[in-house]
């Protein structure tokens, strides 16, 4: 890999943006940054160009997607930062687990869930949608706080918490992703 193509791989996502890395972000001035970028660095500006220019173009566009995509969005972009400080909760390695009593309690959801599934209770799926899509915004916000308290020179068990915080939100997502299904399968 020759320097260029690995400092551009070695950009923050921010960086990228030339915006400072944080939670709370301006997404109108996110999205207006990367449209103008868009139009400068995608491929078919470059038809003309030879094949490494071409290739170097299609690169650095994937990179810019994958930047505004995390960026764009709250958790992703809560993620990236704690990645950013050394917590990468996408390593298999990672030893955060979310609490026993959330464990517990997700565990006495899933089975409302069966039940309500077997029984074909909709608008008690319905009702588990609306909790569990409360209880993960809020799970969420509570990660993004500590994030901000955490970042720069804040205590690191706020990171540590941010994580712990976003592990849970991980839990409510796939929770939400089978509500989804067992809704699909009772409407056809």
């Amino acid at each position: 890999m020759d320097a260029e193509k690995a400092s551009a791989a070695d950009t923050s996502f921010f960086e990228l943006f030339q915006i400072e890395p944080s939670v709370d972000i301006h997404l109108p001035s996110l999205e207006a940054t990367y449209h103008r970028l868009s139009l400068k660095l995608h491929p078919d500006c470059n038809t003309h160009a030879d094949l490494k220019t071409r290739l170097h173009s299609l690169e650095q566009t994937a990179q810019l997607n994958r930047a505004y995509a995390t960026l764009s969005n709250p958790q992703r972009r809560a993620l990236y930062l704690l990645k950013i400080y050394g917590i990468n909760l996408e390593d298999s390695q990672n030893p955060l687990q979310a609490p026993l009593s959330f464990l517990n309690h997700m565990l006495e959801l899933r089975e409302q869930l069966q039940q309500a599934s077997l029984s074909r209770q909709t608008d008690k799926l319905e009702n588990l949608e609306r909790f569990a899509t409360e209880a993960m915004e809020k799970k969420l916000e509570l990660g993004c706080q500590c994030l901000r308290d955490g970042l720069g020179h804040g205590p690191p068990e706020k990171l540590q918490q941010a994580a712990l915080h976003l592990v849970c939100v991980r839990y409510w997502q796939r929770f939400l992703e089978d509500v989804e299904c067992f809704q699909e399968e009772l409407s056809s």
